[in-house]
């Protein structure tokens, strides 16, 4: 969800609340596309469209089932697969969020850690799996490990092999060279 939403973010004009809506709607769309009966399904979009962006968790069901037309209990059923998501898409977009907040103090670490690959220069995929990887390493709250490891598939899948390895050497020089990034999860958070 982060990847995407920073690749869309350093390719268009959009506002990251948009592009953050967006991305949750997208989340829970993907979700319900893949758990729920077809026949649900576009219960679960209106649903969605209607309130992904307020939360799912929060829905008054007998107040949805009324504005839709629809059985309550059929409206929390269709529900509750998708309830779970919301810390999902809390942490998608306390990612964007503070990722785009940090953005010059990520990109001055990659110019320190990478500086054969100018920033700017870089792939979209490539410098935004960075920017994600350094924003958590920074913020402490994802073990080093797992942040590389991520990264490094991240980059693998979406961008290829050569990717992969600029971005574990990158990160593994970060680590290496004792840098540190103390940040916070978005300014002003």
């Amino acid at each position: 969800m982060a990847l995407q939403a920073l690749y869309e973010l350093d390719q268009s004009t959009h506002t990251v609340d948009w592009v953050v809506a967006g991305r949750i709607v997208d989340l829970y769309e993907g979700a319900a596309r893949a758990t729920l009966d077809p026949a649900d399904l576009p219960l679960a979009l209106s649903l969605v469209r209607r309130y992904a962006a307020s939360g799912l968790e929060a829905i008054d069901i007998a107040d949805a089932a009324r504005e839709l037309a629809v059985d309550a209990n059929r409206v929390a059923d269709v529900l509750a697969p998708l309830r779970g998501l919301r810390k999902q898409a809390d942490y998608g977009a306390a990612v964007i969020r503070g990722v785009v907040g940090h953005r010059e103090r990520l990109d001055q670490a990659i110019r320190q850690i990478a500086p054969e690959w100018p920033v700017d220069q870089m792939a979209p995929i490539d410098r935004n799996v960075l920017r994600i990887a350094l924003w958590e390493i920074g913020l402490g709250e994802v073990p080093l490990r797992v942040a590389i490891n991520e990264a490094v598939e991240l980059a693998r899948r979406y961008s290829g092999e050569g990717a992969r390895r600029m971005v574990n050497g990158a990160l593994g020089a970060f680590v290496n060279a004792g840098l540190r990034l103390d940040i916070t999860a978005a300014p002003g958070a």
